[in-house]
This record gives C-alpha cells, sequence and structure tokens, in this order.
C-alpha cells in the first residue's frame, strides 16, 4: 500500500505538470506572433500548479517510477495487431501513437484520480493567455496582441 501510495502522489504531480507545460507550449505556439516572455510562461507554470494545489517540482522522479502513459505504450505495443496496425502507415504512425497513448492515459489518470487532465491542460492555457493580456497591457501594446 505504501508504494501505491508514493506512486500515485509522484504521478500526480508528474502528470499533472507535463500537462500544464503542454499547454503553455499550446498557446506559446499558436501565439507565436506574440512573443510570449519566458518569464510570463513560467508564471503561467507556477501559478497553474498553484491552483491545482501542487508545489513545483524540485526533484524529478526517481529512476523506479513508471508513469501512466510508459505502461500505457508497452500495453499497446506488446499487442500484434496493433502493431501490423501501424505498420500499414510508418508516416504517421508515431504521431498516431502519442495521440493514442495521450488519450488512453487521460482516461486512467483521470479514473484514478478523478482529475481531467485535458481540463488542467486548458486552465494552463487560458493563464498564460490572461498573463500575456496583462503585461501587454502594462506595457501599452495590446493592439498588436489583438
Amino acid at each position: 500500500k505504501g508504494h501505491l501510495d508514493g506512486w500515485k502522489a509522484q504521478e500526480k504531480a508528474t502528470y499533472l505538470a507535463a500537462k500544464i507545460q503542454s499547454g503553455i507550449e499550446k498557446t506559446t505556439r499558436i501565439l507565436h506572433h506574440a512573443n510570449i516572455s519566458e518569464s510570463t510562461q513560467q508564471n503561467a507554470f507556477l501559478e497553474t500548479m498553484a491552483m491545482c494545489g501542487l508545489k513545483q517540482l524540485e526533484i524529478p522522479p526517481p529512476h523506479t517510477h513508471i508513469p501512466i502513459e510508459k505502461m500505457v505504450k508497452e500495453v499497446l505495443l506488446a499487442d500484434k495487431t496493433f502493431q501490423a496496425f501501424l505498420v500499414t502507415d510508418p508516416s504517421t504512425s508515431q504521431s498516431m501513437l502519442a495521440e493514442i497513448v495521450e488519450t488512453i492515459s487521460d482516461q486512467v489518470f483521470h479514473a484514478i484520480f478523478r482529475i481531467d487532465p485535458q481540463a488542467i491542460q486548458k486552465m494552463a492555457e487560458e493563464q498564460l493567455t490572461t498573463l500575456h493580456v496583462r503585461s501587454e497591457q502594462q506595457s501599452g501594446c495590446l493592439c498588436c496582441f489583438l
């Protein structure tokens, strides 16, 4: 039981931090013309972590920690039919595999923790946009953002 509790605590923090980072990266890509500063991105990350009741991860997970995404990927790739399916279109197989792994992993995470990781990612996207707009308003160049 102690190992499971430790794994859950580590996985919750690690998984959500990755989702928050993903939301920030997605928004930064979408608003690439806006040149969102590193400090604004970092503030959005930290504020979203705080909204989720998470502290910044000082230490990376131990090498013995096996994340949900790795488990899902290994189960999928162990299936011969799924392997054959991936081989049919090698040009898209990696992106398709990544999308399938993310979707299933999000569902597993939601089932374990009762938290929707996609909602957390969206919170990070909104937080970054809000902070960026606020900083643009303060520097008086919102016109180029809108």
